[in-house]
């Protein structure tokens, strides 16, 4: 059974009826003595263990790194044992290579489903007489809902602070059209417009803020559930990989919002007047309870002012070619290999003929159009710019550099074992459409390039 059944089954079995009478002056905890399907107690089990492992090490590794290279560095270990000794898989990656969908990340999942399928096994042999969870349901519950809280107040903020997609860069305004991937054209097609992706990153951090506060956590995770839907479709449909990642956000969501999903139902298609479940308190004290709406508020709006205050600093923070004598789009008027002066001609391939040094990157072309992309690591001191092939990060360009005139940069270095001194003259950026075509609230027709 699902997670979300789990959280349907469990609320559907907590009648009305069931609920004790007791002085509304009073305040204390009574569990309902209902007793939950044995499908649905097993599910639970599995559930809970399951999420709890996912979802772990957060929240503290907000307050620190330390949570998250502890359990980081043994999950590396446990899945490296098991692709190893159990699968027969060499791993290339670790789930921390930039990407969420690599073979090892596949591979913790799996670690995660066999401990929460072992772990559930043994709950229910060792506790099969319990009747309920309800108590334990609302833990659960509200581990995952500060989690998720927590990671949609990040991800929104990257956005509304324009550092997730960034504006596009020099290297991605040049470059051909159809040589963009999925991914990239997906960044950019967001990054080009400032408004919908603070649009976007505000729907995330409503979703979260709304979350962070008990009272309105269906209604944070219905905006939830959308917007990771939203995402989830993105992520497959234009191969970004963190399609394991936000496909768990999305259950999350619906984890959350499940109890609720049979009376919205009723509201929405049939019209009845519905009542909303709250569950039951988490303690037995009245003051307890009280502290866990203020931590949780607490955390909400230190989470809040955290992510946009270091998502802004990050944003405005000149990348390290922007303010340097490399930076812009260069024409390379001569290039010479071990001595020999290489004509501009589309029949010397290994010719350069633009080079783009863009914030953190660079990017060049050759005569016949083809384009390589490089990370650069610069040293102003020695006039030092190493070039890393992105697609190969073995092989290195380093060149030394000068400007013997204003517009003009000399490389030279070493490329691929042969001796390279080009002579580059700076270019003006044309005045891209995609970047210049701006907002008109009046069109006669379609403006369509």
């Amino acid at each position: 059974m699902p997670a979300t059944a789990v959280a349907v089954a469990a609320e559907q079995e907590m009648s009305a009826d069931s609920m004790p009478k007791s002085n509304p002056k009073q305040f204390h905890v009574c569990v309902p003595e209902v007793r939950w399907k044995p499908a649905t107690r097993v599910a639970f089990r599995f559930v809970f263990i399951y999420f709890i492992l996912y979802c772990l090490p957060s929240p503290l590794s907000f307050f620190s790194e330390r949570p998250d290279f502890w359990y980081g560095a043994f999950w590396d270990k446990v899945v490296k044992w098991v692709s190893v000794h159990i699968l027969g898989i060499t791993l290339t990656a670790l789930p921390a290579a930039g990407s969420g969908d690599t073979t090892a990340a596949y591979i913790q999942v799996l670690c995660y489903l066999a401990l929460a399928t072992v772990g559930a096994t043994i709950w229910t042999l060792w506790d099969r007489r319990r009747p309920n969870y309800q108590q334990l349901y609302q833990w659960l519950e509200l581990y995952v809902r500060i989690s998720l809280a927590a990671i949609l107040t990040v991800y929104g903020a990257m956005k509304v602070m324009l550092y997730q997609m960034s504006q596009p860069s020099l290297t991605r305004l040049l470059e051909p059209y159809g040589d963009s991937s999925p991914m990239g054209l997906l960044w950019t097609f967001i990054g080009a417009s400032k408004g919908y992706s603070i649009f976007c990153g505000g729907v995330e951090m409503l979703a979260a803020i709304l979350l962070f506060v008990p009272g309105c956590a269906t209604l944070g995770a219905l905006v939830a559930m959308g917007a990771m839907a939203n995402v989830f479709m993105l992520n497959m449909c234009y191969d970004v990989p963190v399609k394991q990642y936000s496909f768990h956000l999305l259950l999350m969501a619906i984890f959350l919002a499940a109890p609720n999903l049979r009376r919205l139902g009723e509201l929405f298609f049939l019209g009845h007047r519905v009542e909303l479940s709250h569950g039951v308190p988490l303690s037995s004290r009245k003051w307890l309870n009280r502290s866990w709406l203020v931590a949780q508020l607490a955390f909400g709006l230190f989470v809040t002012v955290l992510s946009l205050h270091s998502f802004y600093q990050a944003a405005h923070t000149p990348p390290p070619l922007v303010s340097t004598a490399l930076s812009g789009i260069w024409s390379v008027d001569e290039y010479v290999v071990n001595g020999s002066i290489q004509p501009p001609l589309i029949t010397e391939q290994a010719r350069w003929q633009r080079v783009v040094f863009n914030g953190h990157g660079a990017s060049n072309q050759t005569m016949n159009g083809a384009s390589g992309y490089f990370r650069t690591s610069l040293d102003n001191n020695k006039k030092l710019v190493v070039l890393t092939d992105r697609d190969d990060p073995a092989r290195k360009l380093p060149f030394h550099y000068t400007n013997p005139q204003p517009g003009t940069l000399l490389l030279t270095g070493d490329v691929d074992g042969h001796h390279v001194t080009a002579t580059l003259r700076h270019v003006e950026a044309p005045k891209f459409l995609l970047t210049n075509r701006g907002f008109h609230w009046i069109s006669e027709q379609p403006y369509i390039r």
